[in-house]
């Protein structure tokens, strides 16, 4: 992982559509997220079903040597993502490219019972943020596809730009379009 303390965190406050205030806490992803079950979420078809991602069954030990693998990279961070102190998704930047000032971002919501509570958008908010002032990160890239409206929706309040390149992957013999979008500091708008 990118030079970073293994305690940063990164807080989160807003407030709900109900009108109640809430926290979201991001913190390093460790190995106790992995032994906790967040592997299994890549095995839940609700969870992947508009993601690249679930075309082979995960196992613990796949995902233990991918935490192996994030923390030995010098161009990815991770985080888990926490809700009233409960561990519901991971959030990264990946593929960061220190030269060109590049990063892939990603996140997952594993937890379906977090879905559709605004807590999603105001991760991407802040990790972008995170990573303009921190990692100093000038463009990021996300791909998404064009079945998934809600972060479809999300990318386009941040002001993520589709590119012209398409791009598709295939799952369970059906093709999905998968447009890949860049943002800059200039596009991004920093609030949600």
């Amino acid at each position: 992982m990118i030079d970073i303390n293994p305690n940063y965190q990164i807080k989160i406050n807003y407030v709900s559509n109900l009108n109640q205030k809430q926290t979201v806490k991001l913190k390093i992803y460790k190995k106790i997220n992995v032994l906790n079950g967040s592997w299994s979420w890549l095995n839940d078809e609700q969870v992947t079903s508009l993601m690249d991602k679930g075309h082979k069954k995960n196992t613990l030990q796949a995902q233990l040597d991918y935490l192996k693998k994030i923390n030995k990279s010098k161009n990815d961070v991770l985080f888990a993502i926490y809700f009233r102190n409960k561990h519901i998704g991971n959030v990264g930047l990946h593929q960061i490219n220190h030269k060109l000032k590049t990063a892939q971002f990603g996140i997952i919501i594993g937890n379906t019972n977090y879905h559709n509570r605004q807590i999603g958008k105001h991760v991407w908010c802040e990790i972008i943020k995170f990573g303009f002032t921190k990692l100093k990160i000038k463009k990021f890239y996300t791909m998404i596809t064009t079945n998934n409206i809600a972060s479809n929706k999300i990318a386009k309040n941040l002001g993520f730009k589709k590119m012209k390149k398409k791009f598709f992957f295939k799952k369970n013999q059906i093709k999905f379009d998968y447009p890949r979008y860049y943002l800059t500091n200039k596009l991004f708008r920093k609030e949600v």
